[in-house]
């Protein structure tokens, strides 16, 4: 088994993103989660609060969704394209933080900013001292 994220915060636990058998699997403290999302190379896996998390999928075609909002049931609550190129995602109070790397930020698209806050449901929120 090959470890390929973690995150952990003491109030919320663990959750991993493990490879087995070329199988993408989650692991969220010491359970087996199935999220039922048609299979990802799935890159990166983060706490949103106690019950809620993130996992985000590598290589997603152009507008096709990478990031799934999952609740620690399996249930999957919302989807949604994340942009190119996701360097990091940090989930706070304030919505889901996306940063980019170097190919995400030349061109059109949403990953040209550089980094972008998200709400949980993937609408884009507005910048200070935008409406």
């Amino acid at each position: 088994m090959e470890l390929i994220d973690a995150d952990w915060t003491e109030a919320f636990g663990v959750a991993l993103l493990l490879l087995k058998g070329g199988k993408t699997l989650i692991r969220i403290n010491g359970s087996d989660i199935d999220i039922g999302v048609v299979q990802h190379h799935f890159s990166q896996i983060r706490w949103i609060n106690a019950s809620t998390f993130l996992v985000a999928a590598m290589g997603a075609g152009e507008n096709e969704d990478s990031i799934f909002i999952v609740r620690a049931d399996g249930t999957l609550l919302h989807s949604f394209f994340g942009g190119d190129s996701i360097a990091e995602i940090v989930a706070g109070e304030e919505g889901i933080w996306i940063s980019y790397s170097d190919e995400g930020i030349f061109g059109d698209g949403i990953s040209s900013e550089g980094l972008v806050l998200f709400d949980r449901t993937g609408q884009v929120k507005p910048k200070r001292g935008e409406a």
